[in-house]
């Protein structure tokens, strides 16, 4: 998969480059709230993590856009496991760093297309996942234990899913714009190797500031 996925990735942004109006690029900072969900019902609660990225902002013509971005995304979960036995509670937190890379389409609303929807595929490259495990007392919440591991090897490498959001930009300078969205991403690929233990996926809510600088301009730039 991956010796053809990224040449594919490739020649795609390549050619979206070639044949947009106007180019941009960009970075942005936020935070994601993440969990996992499965057909089991398990309550996992979400986890709070960092992303943070690379914008590439193709328009291809008005109201239309295309954007690539190459982002480090922490995701993971959190299950609460009271009375395992009558004398303890566990908890386990899991974090999956991930490098991710999305290509989205853009729509732009309004004579100003200052508010924006936006939708498409990400792949995502896993490059270490630990679990940390605590262990207290039931009655009195003394800690009993708690320990570490590194599960990456548990773990598939790659992790594919849609990302759907809505966002606004504002105008800072003739060449430069801030921009404010939401998304919430949803995998379709199961975490583990072993499915037949756990079918659990990924799923978050990302919440990102960014600046956009404008590189080429045929015409004018209205986002």
């Amino acid at each position: 998969m991956k010796n053809t996925l990224f040449p594919l990735l490739t020649a795609i942004i390549l050619g979206i480059s070639t044949h947009a109006q106007d180019i941009a690029i960009g970075g942005k900072l936020g935070g994601n709230l993440s969990s996992f969900y499965n057909k089991k019902g398990t309550q996992y609660s979400f986890l709070f993590g960092l992303n943070l990225g690379v914008i590439n902002h193709y328009k291809i013509k008005n109201h239309f856009y295309l954007i690539t971005e190459l982002n480090y995304e922490r995701k993971g979960g959190y299950m609460l496991a009271n009375g395992i036995t009558p004398f303890w509670d566990q908890n386990f937190t899991t974090k999956l760093n991930y490098i991710s890379l999305p290509i989205l389409a853009k729509i732009t609303i309004g004579r100003a297309e200052c508010f924006y929807f936006n939708g498409g595929p990400f792949v995502s490259y896993l490059f270490s996942a630990t679990e940390r495990s605590v262990l207290t007392e039931s009655s009195t919440g003394e800690l009993v234990s708690d320990d570490t591991q590194n599960f990456t090897t548990l773990y598939k490498r790659f992790d594919f899913g849609l990302g759907l959001g809505l966002g606004v930009s504002i105008d800072i300078y003739e060449q430069m714009k801030l921009i404010f969205d939401t998304r919430y991403n949803i995998s379709f690929i199961p975490l583990l190797k072993d499915s037949h233990y756990s079918n659990i996926k990924n799923h978050s809510i990302n919440l990102n500031c960014g600046v956009l600088f404008i590189l080429k301009n045929k015409k004018s730039y209205d986002q």
